[in-house]
């Protein structure tokens, strides 16, 4: 039975997966149906932009299919200011 007034949170798996790699949203550039990460090239050199393609998301990472592999580098640009 429900009652007004009450309240209550849930956690729903939609779909769960094992053994996957996963990376920071934040990281991936989504532009025109293409993701992208930007990986460090040298010590001298500007970053490269990757194309990577990505899986499930919970909004806080995001699963890498394909593009990266485990122990791949990938550049976080600190937060841009507002002014």
């Amino acid at each position: 039975m429900l009652r007004a007034g009450y309240s209550a949170n849930a956690d729903i798996v939609v779909k769960e997966k094992q053994d996957t790699l996963l990376i920071p949203e934040r990281l991936v550039a989504f532009e025109d149906g293409e993701a992208s990460v930007e990986v460090p090239e040298g010590p001298d050199e500007e970053p490269t932009k990757r194309i990577i393609e990505v899986g499930l998301s919970d909004g806080i990472h995001i699963e890498v299919l394909e593009g990266l592999k485990e122990g791949d580098l990938v550049v976080e640009r600190p937060p841009k200011q507002i002014v």
